[in-house]
This record gives C-alpha cells, structure tokens and sequence, in this order.
C-alpha cells in the first residue's frame, strides 16, 4: 500500500528485532485505519519534506511497531511508534546531511513535528499528539 509519493506501509513493518524474534509485525485490525491514517499524515507532511531537502531516499530502521516488538526493543508503552506517529530514519550520507534536516525542521514551522531525536546513525521523527516541537541531542548516549 502506498502512503505517499515514496514510502510504502511495508517500510513501515519491516523491523530486523521482529524477523530475529519471530515477532509478526502487522497492524492489528483494531488499530488499521487509524494507525495507516497516521502514517499517511507523518509521510505527507514529514517524511516528503526531509527526503526532497536529503535528495536521496530515506530509509526507515523502525517504524509501526506492535505491542510485542515495542516490548522486546524497550519502547515506551505510550510510544509513538504504537500508533503509526513516529519513524528512526537514516539516509546516504548520513553523517554530513542530519543538521540540514534539524535546520529543515526547526526552521520551518509548515513542516509538523512533535519531536525530533537526534542519535549518531539515525532520527527519530515523531508527529504525536502535541507538536510542541521538541528537539533532542542523544549522539552521546
């Protein structure tokens, strides 16, 4: 299923914890249309932006994640990632392009985020529920 122009809902399900653990990753019925409708929006409106200002594709290490897969990485139970509001992201070149995405994001305010995670190989962009635009520094951890 297609979520935008270049991500699909199984980047989103894809998940190596999951593969190694024998964890089936799929959206519960329950949650469906709520969790694909979150997904559409966080592609859309921010996922879209970062890849065009990248230039390159961005790739998706842990997106959707299920009860069981959130529990076996150490997630929050309240995580984002439960309800299709969040992604870790990476891209070529990685090293040299992550400060042009926080610049991207900080300083334009049309592009939604509720939080924004930097870490040495990846982001974590979330949408939540609040956008309080939130902007942490966890290389060093």
């Amino acid at each position: 299923m297609q979520l935008s122009k270049h991500f699909t809902l199984a980047d989103f399900l894809v998940s190596e914890t999951a593969d190694k653990l024998g964890i089936n990753n799929a959206l519960d019925v329950v949650w469906d249309s709520y969790v694909v409708g979150n997904l559409e929006n966080l592609c859309r409106w921010t996922l879209e932006p970062i890849r065009h200002k990248v230039g390159c594709p961005v790739y998706i290490s842990s997106g959707y994640r299920c009860s069981r897969l959130n529990e076996a990485v150490g997630g929050s139970p309240t995580s984002d990632h439960r309800e299709g509001l969040a992604a870790d992201i990476y891209f070529d070149g990685f090293a040299e392009k992550w400060y042009e995405v926080v610049m991207l994001l900080v300083c334009n305010t049309c592009i939604p985020f509720d939080q924004l995670i930097v870490y040495r190989n990846f982001l974590h962009v979330g949408i939540g529920r609040t956008m309080r635009r939130q902007v942490l520094d966890y290389r060093n951890r």
